[in-house]
């Protein structure tokens, strides 16, 4: 099937990139070059008002403001489809740019490729589920402004890392976790393998050097596609792709005994009362991905009410 024309819009400064651009999407649409965010933002946002559909290829290291806040902005003024063009080589980088709206994330110049192909089609929001808009005090709209407070913090020497990272811990932080849940929600979905969830926590308060303990616990038992992160004041979030129950209760009972060998006080000087909730997808009771999270939570509040331990739903 033959794609629809429509324009297209390279913001970037960097003139080797817009030919590298131009060259491949030539014949796929009307090409605009904008050098600047400033310039670049006001005519997009006009253009998602009137209703048109842009492909806009987006620079990471576009100047005059951060491109990850740009592309998030353009994402909610439009049906504009964004591909942003990452030259930062933290590993990171694209799930920030689908976080932040971008249908495409790729490489600079390796992915210039892969751009062809990719001049029509919508554009993919992303979803930030029910469990997203039932977070904390201000909901979706908060969360969201949070973030990109955090994004808008990297142009002024801010690390990549910081933007999706808990200042105490170093894990992820609440708003980037629920995104990796609903992504790793529709990868196990898709290709029909196993994904656990383990809801970890404590009662009261803790220091910021006995959170960074249980942090470094967290990292020496879980394996590099494990996705760790701080729930909140004191409780934490695992995602095991590719994880079973008893994957996921072996992970969760070497955690527990490593915690228990410590001497952790809360802010009150008494021990810490560890306590592990987990659930695994795919079952009966789990029909959503938020339904993964509620049983893995479940079950931590009841092995909290029992004095600790760990439960399996």
């Amino acid at each position: 099937m033959v794609r629809e024309a429509r324009e297209i819009y390279v913001l970037s400064a960097d003139q080797t990139l817009q030919r590298a651009v131009a060259q491949r999407l030539s014949g796929g649409g009307a090409i605009h070059s904008r050098t600047s965010a400033a310039e670049a933002l006001s005519e997009l946002q006009a253009a998602g008002r009137a209703g048109k559909s842009l492909l806009v290829v987006l620079d990471e290291a576009l100047p005059g403001g951060n491109a990850f806040a740009l592309c998030r902005k353009l994402r909610t003024s439009g049906k504009h489809r964004i591909a942003m063009l990452l030259r930062s080589e933290a590993p990171l980088a694209g799930p920030i740019a689908t976080f932040c709206g971008a249908g495409l994330a790729l490489s600079y110049p390796e992915g210039l490729d892969d751009l062809k192909s990719e001049v029509g089609g919508e554009a993919k929001s992303v979803a930030l589920d029910e469990l997203l808009r039932r977070g904390e005090a201000g909901g979706e709209d908060a969360i969201r402004d949070g973030v990109l407070k955090d994004l808008e913090s990297l142009s002024s020497g801010g690390g990549l890392l910081d933007a999706i990272t808990d200042p105490e811990t170093k894990l992820f932080n609440y708003p980037f976790l629920l995104f990796k849940l609903d992504e790793e929600y529709k990868r196990s979905a898709r290709f029909k393998f196993p994904l656990s969830c383990v809801v970890f926590g404590f009662e009261g308060e803790a220091s910021e050097n006995v959170l960074l303990e249980l942090a470094g616990i967290f990292l020496n038992e879980s394996r590099d596609t494990d996705v760790l992160g701080r729930f909140d004041l004191n409780s934490f979030l695992f995602l095991l792709p590719n994880t079973g129950p008893d994957g996921a209760s072996a992970m969760a009972q070497r955690v527990h005994a490593a915690a228990a060998q410590r001497p952790l006080r809360d802010l009150a000087g008494d021990r810490l009362q560890i306590s592990v909730g987990v659930s695994t997808a795919p079952s009966e009771q789990i029909q959503k991905r938020e339904h993964l999270f509620e049983q893995a939570r479940r079950a931590f509040l009841a092995a909290r009410d029992a004095g600790g331990g760990i439960r399996v739903s």
